[in-house]
């Protein structure tokens, strides 16, 4: 059997999850937009992001949280904000995402200084070197694309950070 990484034993795995900036965007409501935009794609969107966020790291332990929460250790000195496209863009794997890509500079060099400082305090399993920050709006059936009426936002896209969590595996 292979050694898990990072420190981790074997259960560990079980209870590793996610980093994510809670984020709100600065000119409308991220649910009322995202209601609408379900109900224009009723047929191809197998589950929306309602939690407007971005997700920072990946197969963090929970045990390292706990006690970086305790201590206060999370820095939140990263901006008050992050700006995003306006547009919506896709990748696929088991299904196809529609996400904003967030290709901002000062933004992108925000979160990957979190990313990094995060790693330095807690053990990770999943690093993903080729990281490319995104706010998830929805996870479409395997190749659709939302309908082009659903895929512009009509206004600046910048979204207040309001909070960091963190989100167990749900394995």
């Amino acid at each position: 059997m292979q050694t898990p990484p990072n420190g981790f034993m074997k259960d560990d795995y079980l209870f590793s999850g996610w980093i994510m900036l809670r984020l709100r965007p600065k000119e409308y409501d991220w649910r009322d937009w995202l209601v609408n935009i379900c109900q224009e794609n009723k047929d191809n969107i197998i589950n929306a992001e309602f939690d407007c966020h971005v997700t920072l790291a990946g197969g963090i332990h929970r045990d390292d949280v706990i006690r970086y929460y305790k201590n206060d250790a999370f820095p939140l000195d990263i901006g008050g904000f992050v700006v995003a496209e306006n547009h919506v863009s896709y990748f696929d794997n088991e299904s196809s995402v529609a996400k904003f890509a967030i290709k901002d500079p000062v933004s992108v060099a925000n979160l990957w200084e979190f990313r990094n400082q995060i790693f330095a305090q807690c053990r990770c399993l999943e690093h993903y070197p080729n990281f490319q920050p995104h706010i998830t709006v929805a996870y479409l059936k395997k190749g659709k694309r939302l309908k082009e009426t659903s895929n512009v936002v009509p206004f600046a896209h910048e979204f207040f950070i309001d909070s960091i969590s963190f989100s167990i595996t749900q394995n």
